[in-house]
């Protein structure tokens, strides 16, 4: 297979292309989301992003360390937020539509697989 057969393939490639965000701070995770929202509208198939539950990360801890006094207790809770967006993208383009100014709160995953049509 020559060098232009090759190009040729990988142009014509389409990948699903997969963005997993976290973050424990809400406003910042919806601003990027909707920035991905924007950045996916071009494409034919898209989907997100989508909202996945809550997790709740609580720790109960004593308030005298000692022992000594009442048993009087504090709960510190955390928050994780997650959202997930799915697109097919070209493997021309890829670049251009992963090239996302990343906030420091929010941790973004992409995971790509070369889609297949089912004939």
């Amino acid at each position: 297979m020559s060098e232009v057969e090759k190009v040729q393939d990988q142009v014509d490639k389409i990948y699903l292309v997969q963005l997993n965000m976290v973050s424990s701070n809400v406003k910042e995770l919806e601003a990027f989301s909707a920035t991905v929202s924007k950045k996916f509208s071009a494409l034919t198939y898209k989907k997100g992003p989508i909202r996945l539950p809550t997790k709740t990360l609580k720790i109960t801890t004593r308030k005298t360390p000692n022992g000594e006094g009442s048993k009087t207790w504090e709960t510190y809770e955390m928050r994780v937020h997650k959202r997930y967006a799915v697109g097919q993208i070209p493997a021309s383009a890829i670049t251009q539509f992963l090239a996302f100014a990343v906030p420091p709160s929010v941790k973004v995953s992409i995971t790509s697989k070369e889609y297949v049509p089912k004939n």
